[in-house]
């Protein structure tokens, strides 16, 4: 997830994050930034699961081990960021998308819950990039060592 769809969930991400920032600069009160991953309720983590379960990653040195235990547990921890942003998306902005500006903005300040949920997506879009960039890291470790 990291390395295949999580660059272009971290694309969307700051798409719209960075356009909210662009309206609330201008003085506007914009609808709040939106952001799902399709057809699931957390980003995948079954792989280290896999790994454990067949054996396979006894293949792979004490080290490189930890390395991979370490990358899984901070996936596993992006996905608990992604379900409060959800859940709290759920209540406060996705049902009232229709509603328009005025659901969110009650007066000239963001509900306090919707200000939240914003950020709450901030922190889930900065730990997808962390995530993306010691991916890349940990794969180069992996090619290196299937080819000793």
């Amino acid at each position: 997830m990291a390395q295949t769809r999580g660059p272009a969930l971290q694309r969307e991400m700051t798409q719209e994050l960075a356009a909210w920032d662009a309206a609330i600069a201008r003085g506007e009160r914009p609808m709040p930034p939106t952001f799902r991953i399709p057809g699931a309720e957390r980003p995948p983590t079954g792989v280290w699961d896999a790994a454990v379960a067949t054996d396979s990653i006894e293949l792979v040195n004490p080290e490189l081990f930890y390395e991979l235990a370490r990358f899984y547990n901070r996936a596993q921890s992006a996905g608990d960021l992604y379900q409060r942003y959800a859940s709290g998306a759920e209540v406060d902005i996705w049902p009232r998308l229709r509603e328009g500006p005025p659901a969110f903005w009650p007066g000239r300040k963001l509900s306090p819950e919707v200000a939240a949920d914003v950020q709450r997506l901030r922190e889930f879009r900065e730990r997808q990039g962390e995530l993306s960039r010691e991916a890349d890291q940990l794969l180069i470790k992996l090619r290196q060592v299937s080819r000793d």
